[in-house]
């Protein structure tokens, strides 16, 4: 079974690009490819009109290619804090860190993890708890381009219009968001453009 075939996909700056299809259309691995996870076995990856291979996550990081997926990747026995700062731009030593660090907090705040402390153990959250940490965490890194894969799925209502008006405000400062969901009130509420991923195909966009 080809996972992807022939795919033709675009994504442009500035714009929430929505990719639909059931369980096993391939988007997932698109995502994987685009996040470095995995490498294509045929095909080319452009960015910005440039061709590129990423050999792993820290390649399309370097690019500003941030990916959140389904499966979590916080640390557990890390605290909130500690999390956050992984990886993110201008956490190094000194008064850098301590920008960083109010950075944080201000994308968990708006997100609505007001209730989330900066010093608490990951494994000691909830679910959604974990899922709002995990975005902030995306944000933190200053993406070129975000892509949100089921972010939303543990999030009451309330908790997911504040990420929306987070990703909207991404969107506008000239970020490219990939945004899959299975839930089509998401979809119509967020979505600038949408693709309909089948069988490992684009079939329209």
């Amino acid at each position: 079974t080809k996972a992807l075939d022939g795919v033709d996909f675009v994504c442009r700056g500035g714009e929430v690009h929505a990719v639909l299809g059931e369980n096993g259309a391939g988007k997932s691995t698109l995502m994987k490819l685009i996040a470095g996870v995995l490498q294509p076995t045929h095909g080319h990856l452009r960015v910005a009109g440039k061709e590129v291979f990423l050999r792993s996550p820290q390649d399309a990081l370097r690019l500003g290619l941030v990916c959140m997926f389904q499966e979590l990747s916080l640390v557990p026995d890390l605290t909130v804090r500690e999390n956050l700062l992984l990886g993110a731009p201008g956490a190094g030593l000194g008064w850098r860190r301590g920008a960083a660090l109010e950075e944080a907090e201000k994308v968990l705040q708006q997100i609505g993890g007001e209730q989330i402390r900066l010093g608490a153990r990951v494994a000691d959250l909830t679910l959604p708890q974990r899922q709002q940490v995990e975005i902030a965490k995306a944000i933190m890194k200053k993406p070129r381009l975000l892509i949100l894969d089921e972010a939303t799925s543990a999030l009451s209502t309330s908790v997911v219009e504040r990420v929306f008006d987070l990703v909207r405000q991404q969107r506008d400062d000239g970020t490219a968001v990939l945004f899959i969901s299975h839930r089509f009130h998401e979809i119509e509420a967020l979505a600038d453009r949408i693709s309909d991923f089948r069988n490992g195909q684009r079939v329209e966009t």
